[in-house]
């Protein structure tokens, strides 16, 4: 498990997370603070990165009507025909949580398997419409009409 003063920084990065995007601030640009954790030379950033997003999807998810008391529950409950990217959301979800629970060393994270799991949730996000800012969403139907 993360040693207590791992758990109490990601307990604050995840308050301080949710203060400055709790607020709304557009998805597209939470979504671009995380990818940033992933250009960074820190397998540390990188587990950053898969948490923040696992959060992310939490609350998309949430948002969407989902019922859960974790982010497992809610994805038992879905149905795959609606949940198109379920297996993806399950992938990620299984890194973020080796991560979560593996201790310093117990778990070492590549930058291949971050990336890939960071696609994996970009590719889940996308089905829900999170990562399309809202006013291009809004063009987009005048444009064509809806």
């Amino acid at each position: 498990a993360l040693c207590a003063e791992e758990q109490r920084r990601l307990r604050e990065g995840e308050a301080r997370w949710a203060e400055l995007y709790g607020g709304g601030v557009s998805t597209h640009g939470r979504w671009a603070e995380i990818q940033a954790h992933l250009h960074e030379d820190n397998p540390n950033s990188w587990k950053i990165a898969i948490i923040e997003a696992d959060i992310f999807l939490d609350s998309v998810l949430t948002d969407h009507g989902y019922s859960g008391a974790t982010m497992g529950e809610k994805l038992k409950s879905a149905n795959s025909a609606s949940f198109t990217t379920i297996q993806d959301a399950w992938e990620a979800h299984k890194v973020r949580n080796e991560i979560a629970h593996a201790g310093q060393n117990d778990f070492i994270l590549t930058r291949r398997v971050a990336q890939e799991t960071l696609l994996r949730y970009e590719r889940v996000l996308n089905e829900f419409g999170a990562l399309t800012p809202k006013k291009l969403e809004e063009e987009s139907h005048d444009a064509h009409g809806h």
